[in-house]
């Protein structure tokens, strides 16, 4: 990615995670990264590109740490023990009208990201349950596909804003309760005592 691209999608998360889009205006980017207009439209169209662009980097970004985890030889459980660790340091910070904002001002963007998002999602899913299982760590009765499914029902549960308001907690913290009670539904008696046993010595 070209460096001046970098330092704008850079400069917008600041901002969109601070202040929500809707109320992010393109000048305000502008005066955020000392860039004039006329070298920022140079590398984004319109905000609705520009917020397009930030979706596929911060997707990129997630799915780079994931790949780099699957070439790393864990096992299923520590997979998945890794991959929520990292994506829930990225939740720490995460504001829920970001999430508002993207679902009513931005809605077709916003279904095109989830999409794509959720069907990798899926296919990452089916092949850590199908590890688990094979390394006798996962219940052999999984409905795999629908297991996978249930996942990614649950994941946009948590980005709903209603939801983290009414609970009274973070992304992080919510994403940390929804990840257990997955590994704990989907583990064998053998899977449950090594990923407890794993908890005591993670930061997790």
């Amino acid at each position: 990615m070209e460096v001046k691209l970098k330092k704008i999608i850079d400069g917008a998360v600041r901002l969109f995670k601070k202040y929500g889009i809707r109320s992010v205006s393109m000048d305000d980017i502008c005066q955020e990264l000392g860039m004039s207009k006329k070298t920022l439209y140079q590398f984004v169209r319109n905000k609705p590109d520009l917020i397009d662009k930030v979706l596929e980097n911060q997707t990129s970004l997630i799915f780079a740490i994931i790949d780099e985890i699957l070439t790393s030889k864990l096992n299923a459980i520590d997979v998945l023990l890794e991959a929520s660790k990292q994506i829930g340091s990225q939740l720490k910070d995460a504001n829920p009208v970001t999430e508002f904002d993207l679902n009513k001002y931005y809605p077709e963007l916003y279904r095109i990201y989830l999409e794509k998002r959720n069907r990798r999602i899926f296919n990452y899913l089916k092949e850590n349950i199908g590890q688990g299982i094979r390394e006798g760590l996962y219940r052999a009765d999984l409905d795999v596909d629908l297991t996978a499914s249930l996942y990614i029902k649950k994941m946009e549960g948590i980005s709903d804003p209603d939801f983290c308001q009414m609970t009274g907690h973070s992304y992080a913290k919510i994403f940390q309760v929804m990840f257990d009670n997955h590994i704990r539904g989907i583990s064998n008696d053998n899977g449950i005592y090594y990923y407890e046993k794993q908890l005591q010595n993670s930061n997790f």
